[in-house]
């Protein structure tokens, strides 16, 4: 049986077969064409080693998106110069070494405006197996603040291609009355 993550990435990538791009709404009826780029996949060995530099074990989900690309650029917009970058694992090591985050704690995208994907590995053990590791951080706030996403790499990203390209993990927070104030929209 295909894991969440294989299902997810085969069906973007069949979208992507016949044209490099596709189009695609999000919020407020802003329309645009948007391109995926694919890194080469990491080896056991790259991965292995981050795991014994770090002492720490890599999400089962999060490693076998590793093994299939090496971090990728999502949503490339042209019109906006957004994206949503997933990162490959040495600029995750770069990335947790300069911009000094807790030990366990390692950021693996970026998205709009240099929010941040952090994983808290923590929790994780070979033998203990977290489905909730991901936190997303805004910029300018400590680690402290991250937002917790309860759930995984696949879970997040298949419901990132889902809402193409959104950030839906704050859709909670707009209720109705909120939603049309903040957008500066009628009721």
């Amino acid at each position: 049986m295909n894991s969440l993550l294989t299902l997810t990435l085969t069906s973007l990538k069949k979208r992507l077969t016949d044209q490099p791009s596709i189009q695609i709404q999000q919020d407020l009826g802003y329309v645009t064409e948007v391109r995926f780029l694919f890194n080469a996949p990491a080896s056991e060995s790259e991965l292995l080693k981050f795991e014994e530099t770090n002492q720490l074990f890599l999400p089962k989900d999060y490693k076998e998106f590793l093994l299939m690309h090496n971090g990728a650029r999502l949503f490339i917009d042209e019109k906006s110069g957004a994206s949503f970058d997933v990162l490959s694992i040495s600029e995750v090591q770069e990335n947790h070494q300069s911009l000094d985050y807790p030990e366990g704690w390692y950021p693996i995208a970026y998205g709009l405006e240099s929010s941040v994907l952090v994983m808290n590995l923590n929790e994780i053990t070979p033998h203990k197996r977290s489905n909730e590791y991901l936190f997303w951080l805004e910029p300018g706030e400590s680690i402290e603040h991250a937002t917790p996403l309860y759930m995984n790499f696949e879970i997040f990203l298949e419901r990132l291609i889902i809402s193409q390209g959104v950030e839906y993990w704050n859709w909670p927070i707009y209720k109705a009355r909120h939603f049309y104030k903040a957008n500066d929209l009628e009721d």
